[in-house]
């Protein structure tokens, strides 16, 4: 199996995970914060795509789907292009109003292109050297991957199931 099938089945795996921590959540449950210092779930799950989205552009050099697709408009929301999350204060993140329908169809649209830029790339690709998000350094596109998907998507999607037990109690997941 090659590494691109890991990282995909692996991301796969997370987002049903996820749906089922997602299930039966209302719009205003996404939007509900635990204390004023921590990020909501909807944001948390906006935040975990476009990283996804980002890092998929930045090894492809093609454009984010956040931006070719239009989502900031179909969002509705003050978010601009370029804006991943990193860096929103924790006013900034409650204060984005996340509606699931709009989530779920980005996140779809976002694993889409991933799956796609994944079944594209050979091992050599893997060893490819490209800028880091670190000024002035490059890393591997392999190394990338493994650093902004997998490591990032599941730190998010951690904080997300703890939300939904936070919200909902204890007996969500069936175990």
């Amino acid at each position: 199996m090659e590494a691109t099938e890991v990282i995909l089945k692996t991301l796969n795996m997370n987002a049903r995970f996820l749906d089922i921590a997602l299930s039966g959540l209302t719009d205003e449950q996404l939007n509900e914060s635990p204390d004023p210092e921590s990020n909501p779930a909807g944001w948390l799950w906006w935040h975990k795509y476009r990283v996804e989205d980002n890092s998929i552009a930045h090894v492809t050099g093609d454009p984010a789907v956040w931006t070719e697709g239009g989502w900031p408009e179909k969002f509705g929301l003050d978010i601009a292009p370029g804006d991943l999350g990193i860096g929103h204060t924790p006013e900034k993140a409650r204060s984005l109003k996340f509606r699931k329908k709009d989530l779920a169809a980005y996140a779809e649209t976002v694993r889409e292109k991933t799956a796609a830029a994944l079944g594209a790339m050979s091992p050599e690709n893997l060893d490819r050297e490209i800028p880091d998000i670190v000024p002035d350094q490059t890393i591997r596109v392999g190394e990338f991957l493994g650093r902004s998907l997998t490591i990032d998507n599941f730190h998010h999607s951690g904080q997300i199931c703890y939300l939904r037990g936070h919200l909902t109690g204890f007996g969500w997941a069936p175990i």
